[in-house]
């Protein structure tokens, strides 16, 4: 598997081949992701049945304390566990997008997207 210099990849983003609304498109594309992205991560949850927790972002600190069942005393820990998975879930998001938007800008044309985007 051949790994791509920063010359490369620069000298692929700006070449000729992939023309500018293909480049838009993917960075359109990219940053609506991660705005997606930003929001699920950053906004406030529940976990374990009801428990209000804060933003897995700013910590996911509880917002309340339990008062009966399984839960009291371990609002800090389960708030925090489901906080890391939601950040886990928004890392593996990001990646994934980052790769689907650079490849959508290295890769050539097939044959649809020239029959698409090229007509007259």
């Amino acid at each position: 598997m051949a790994t791509m210099s920063a010359v490369q990849l620069r000298q692929a983003l700006t070449s000729k081949d992939t023309g500018p609304n293909k480049q838009l498109l993917a960075l359109l594309a990219v940053a609506i992701v991660l705005l997606g992205v930003l929001g699920y991560a950053g906004s406030p949850f529940r976990a374990a049945g009801g428990l209000k927790c804060g933003g897995a972002l700013l910590g996911s600190k509880p917002k309340e304390k339990a008062v009966t069942g399984l839960l009291v005393g371990r609002e800090k820990p389960l708030c925090k566990a489901r906080g890391n998975s939601r950040l886990i879930v928004a890392g593996i998001a990001t990646v994934i997008s980052l790769v689907l938007g650079l490849s959508a800008v290295l890769l050539p044309m097939g044959p649809l997207e020239e029959f698409f985007l090229r007509r007259e």
